[in-house]
Formats: structure tokens, C-alpha cells, sequence
């Protein structure tokens, strides 16, 4: 096959994440991969041209940027001639619809929606707008791919057409992500943290939609009870130069508990460290990729009831109301009486779950069945 993938950018994202390991797959199965993104640079960048997947950027100079960004993506349609063109998130999805008439030999189109129940009224008017037409162009995609059964429930309830859609779960690297006692005691000496310490993590972006003030709210009610728990919150806005968020932390009295670490490349490392991850999501996650990555590393977890989170949990962890932190502190405190009464059976029961059900070579495999259904390209 020969698949070019359109996406905004290759920065850190579980949507990003997910786009790179299976253009790497792909290429590694013997199919010619280009990923487009709308934007320069980017962590997964390297990883894909080390794989030998062609990246192209379209050096969008600002949202604003339509006529120039328009006449490269037109060059670069015509230059790979593709017979897939994948998006992934509502404007690539667009993108790719409304192009289909000008690349050569017509493309079959491919939708990636990566989130379920979003709220809307949180972003801009682009967002919503955004949303909006990806409903109404939905028709005219060959195959949608959501990754995730709620996903997949939300899509079809703001108009996305039936018959076109299915679900395929994230896959998750459990060789990238696994126990590895190393990476766990050198990430807590970096932050001053004891091995016999409890450790929790958020590792999410500050974001509406991952909800820190639930998290934080829950964590200052285990201060309350007694508990001595720190914390790690890690990702994009997470570091000590985001003033809101420092306003969350100091409003609760939560200084000395809290690591801020923004974003970091060595997630493998930063979830081997951990106790317990806890997704505090308020709305709109799919298939969230931290909590099969935490798990995979051995790591279980405490998460709202949003997206997929029950099914990729399971008996494993905790799963607790969303926008409910006296609910996410007593889940957090129910999995640490189970930790203390056998944490090798739950770590273990936590990364058995992700490795059985959500592998990456099933989630590449289920994947190239749908692409290549009327494609024969295959380089060597």
C-alpha cells in the first residue's frame, strides 16, 4: 500500500503517538508511509525518518496560513500519489476529504477520530466549527476509524455516517513500556522521592479536558485524610511557568507534594516511577493511551469514567465518577489498600491486561486488513 498520513504535528500527543508506531509498522511490513504534518519539527519526527517513514512538513507559518499551506499540500499530493490519505483529528479529516477531487488517481479516504464526548463550549470557535464539518463531510470517507468504542457511540450521535465507521483500539508498546526497576529508582532520585514513598502521576497536558483541579482537589482530600502522598504532574503546561496551574497547587497547600515537570520525552522512565497513574479526565477522551502505557509498565491505575477507561482498566484498578474528586481520592485510596496487600499480583494482573488485549501488532494488523482492502502497492 501506499499510505500518506496528514496530521497538524508530531508533538507530543497520544494521538501523535499512535500515528507514529503505526506508520512505523506499516513501513516496517513492507508498505511505502509518508506522514504530512502541517507543521515543522515535532518528537516523533526522528523516530519515523529513522524508520524510514518520509516525513514532510508544509511549514504552516500560522493558523492563518491558508493560500501558501494549500499550494504545498497540492504539490505534495501530486508528488507521492497516494492511494490512501489517512487523517487523523477533525481538520486532517477535513483536509484530506475536500483534496480527494484534486490528487491524482483519487485516493481512498481515512478518518482517524481519536476523542468521544467532547465539550465544545471549553475551546474556540474554530474547534466547533471544525467539528461541525467533519459531520457533515463524513459521507464521503471510505472507512472511519475511531479508537475507541465511546469514540465510535459520540461520533454517530453528532452526525458521523454509520456505515462507515468502526473501531479499532489503540495498540501499545509493552517492550517500550514495561517494569524496569532502573529508570524507576533513577527518576526518583532526580525528584528527591524515597523507594518507599507513594508516588502519583497525571501525565497529561494542562488541558479542560484532563481536568488538574479534579486531580488536585483528590489529592489535597488524601493530604486531609492523613495520607503521605506526593505527586507528579507531567506534560505540556504541567511546569513551574504555568501560573494557572501553580494557582491550583498553592490554593490547596500542595508545594511540597508536588513535582511540576512540563513535558518529558522519557515517559517510559517517568511511568516506572510511579505508584499509581491517575487520569482525572473530564470529558472527550477515546482510548487513553496513558493509562495502556501506564499499565503496560506495571503501573495501575485510577481513572475517571470517560472514553474507554472501564474497558482498558477492567478489575485491574479503580474507575470513579468524572468532575468527582472525593470519588478519584477514595479510588486512589482503595488501590493503595490493595497495593499494600499485594503489589506484585496487581502490577502484574495490570501489565497481563495490556499485553493480552491491546497489543501494537494487533492494533497494526486490524489496521492494514481496513486500508488494504482494494490496495496491492507493497515495496520491498
Amino acid at each position: 500500500m501506499k499510505v500518506m498520513f496528514l496530521v497538524r504535528s508530531l508533538d507530543l500527543g497520544g494521538a501523535q503517538r499512535q500515528l507514529a508506531a503505526l506508520a512505523v509498522g506499516l513501513r516496517e511490513r513492507g508498505h511505502d508511509v509518508t506522514v504530512v504534518t502541517f507543521y515543522d519539527g515535532g518528537v516523533f519526527a526522528a523516530e519515523l525518518i529513522e524508520a524510514g517513514v518520509r516525513h514532510v512538513s508544509l511549514a504552516k507559518r500560522s493558523r492563518w496560513d491558508f493560500l501558501g499551506f494549500g499550494l504545498r499540500y497540492r504539490r505534495c499530493l501530486r508528488a507521492e500519489r497516494p492511494e490512501i490519505l489517512h487523517g487523523y483529528l477533525p481538520t486532517a479529516n477535513i483536509i484530506v476529504t475536500l483534496s480527494r477531487g484534486t490528487a491524482p488517481d483519487r485516493p481512498r479516504i481515512i478518518w482517524g477520530i481519536r476523542a468521544s464526548d467532547m465539550q465544545l463550549d471549553r475551546y474556540d470557535w474554530m474547534a466547533r466549527l471544525s467539528y461541525m464539518v467533519e459531520a457533515r463531510l463524513s459521507r464521503f470517507a471510505d472507512r472511519i476509524i475511531s479508537n475507541s468504542k465511546r469514540g465510535l457511540e459520540t461520533a454517530l450521535e453528532r452526525g458521523i455516517v454509520l456505515d462507515r465507521a468502526m473501531v479499532i483500539p489503540n495498540g501499545i508498546d509493552v517492550e517500550r513500556f514495561k517494569p524496569d526497576a532502573g529508570k524507576k529508582f533513577a527518576v526518583r532520585a532526580e525528584l528527591g522521592v524515597q523507594e518507599s514513598d507513594i508516588l502519583v502521576g497525571l501525565p497529561a497536558r494542562f488541558d479542560p479536558m484532563k481536568d488538574h483541579e479534579n486531580f488536585l482537589t483528590a489529592m489535597q482530600q488524601l493530604a486531609d485524610r492523613g495520607k503521605d502522598v506526593s505527586f507528579v504532574l507531567v506534560g505540556t503546561g504541567t511546569g513551574q511557568d504555568n501560573r494557572a496551574l501553580n494557582e491550583l497547587v498553592e490554593s490547596r497547600n500542595l508545594q511540597n507534594q508536588a513535582h511540576r515537570l512540563g513535558p518529558r520525552v522519557d515517559m517510559p522512565a517517568i511511568l516506572a516511577a510511579l505508584d499509581i497513574v491517575c487520569l482525572s479526565s473530564a470529558f472527550g477522551e477515546g482510548f487513553s493511551n496513558v493509562l495502556g502505557e501506564s499499565m503496560a509498565a506495571g503501573v495501575p491505575c485510577v481513572a475517571t469514567d470517560v472514553g474507554d477507561a472501564r474497558q482498558i482498566i477492567g478489575d485491574t484498578g479503580e474507575v470513579v465518577p468524572a468532575k468527582d474528586p472525593i470519588a478519584l481520592a477514595d479510588g486512589v485510596d482503595r488501590l493503595l489498600d490493595r497495593l499494600n496487600a499485594d503489589p506484585a499480583a496487581i502490577r502484574a494482573d495490570a501489565r497481563a491486561r495490556i499485553v493480552e488485549n491491546f497489543s501494537l501488532e494487533e492494533m497494526i494488523d486490524q489496521t492494514i486488513t481496513v486500508l488494504g482492502a482494494e490496495s496491492t502497492h507493497v515495496i520491498r
